[in-house]
């Protein structure tokens, strides 16, 4: 059984999501926490001496999670707002945190003071299933401990608010926080290169002989007149049997429309 076919199923027992933000652009740790417990759970359990000893006692005593070797401690964190805009892009994700660890109010705010908000910093979070943990895990072991699990990376874009009990963050996938952008391509049988501009440029058409024609494909001797007319053909007599960087898909015209 995989991750894959797990997810698939109709009824999902047993998910877990694991959460590594990553410091070290700024010389922090890689922390590593789980959220089992819940934000209800915890107040009970961490306001202002309150708590059941009992309920206490038994948070404690479940802390942490180990998978792949490594230990995720417990903490309420939210993940949410995950969407597409209109254009395809991942909308901005919103990343809540406790502001309490190891029962030390505004620990997390200390850390975001010292490691810059983390701003840049790494967010991935992984999702598994129970069965997939470290043996550790369990008093009997486990056989069916395994790495299967979906990932997702998400980098810290800025602080947006905080308080005594928890602190958010807005968050951005890697590509929009580099800026990348996609760039555009028409399914169309003219010469791509060729209609931006850039025939002969060596940006996409590598065309430098001495050979010239018009945008009609007609030979010339007038440098001036030197154009590419975009079509598969302008092409193929420059280029003759050499493979050619023809910018155009030449079969578009069958696709229907």
């Amino acid at each position: 059984m995989t991750f894959k076919s797990d997810v698939q199923k109709l009824e999902i027992d047993g998910a877990i999501r694991l959460f590594e933000l990553d410091a070290s652009k700024y010389g922090g740790p890689v922390f590593r926490f789980h959220g089992i417990i819940g934000w209800s759970d915890f107040d009970i359990v961490h306001s202002h001496g309150t708590g059941d000893p009992e309920a206490l006692s038994r948070v404690r005593d479940n802390l942490s999670i180990f998978w792949q070797g490594n230990e995720y401690s417990a903490l309420p964190i939210d993940v949410g707002n995950v969407a597409l805009d209109s254009s395809g892009k991942a909308s901005s994700v919103t990343f809540t945190v406790s502001n309490t660890i190891d029962d030390v109010k505004g620990a997390f705010g200390a850390y975001c003071r010292l490691f810059n908000d983390f701003i840049g910093c790494r967010l991935k979070v992984i999702n598994t299933f129970a069965k997939y943990l470290d043996a550790v895990n369990f008093p009997n072991g486990n056989t069916s401990a395994a790495n299967e699990a979906n990932t997702q990376i998400w980098i810290v874009n800025q602080r947006t608010s905080e308080n005594l009990l928890q602190i958010s963050f807005d968050m951005t996938d890697p590509a929009n926080h580099a800026g990348f952008k996609i760039p555009t391509r028409d399914i169309t049988n003219y010469c791509h290169w060729a209609l931006l501009g850039d025939y002969r440029s060596g940006e996409g058409c590598t065309y430098m002989g001495t050979a010239m024609f018009d945008e009609n494909d007609n030979p010339v001797d007038d440098p001036a007149l030197d154009k590419c007319g975009a079509r598969h053909n302008s092409c193929k007599i420059r280029f003759g049997n050499e493979p050619k960087p023809f910018g155009g898909y030449v079969s578009s015209s069958l696709i229907k429309r």
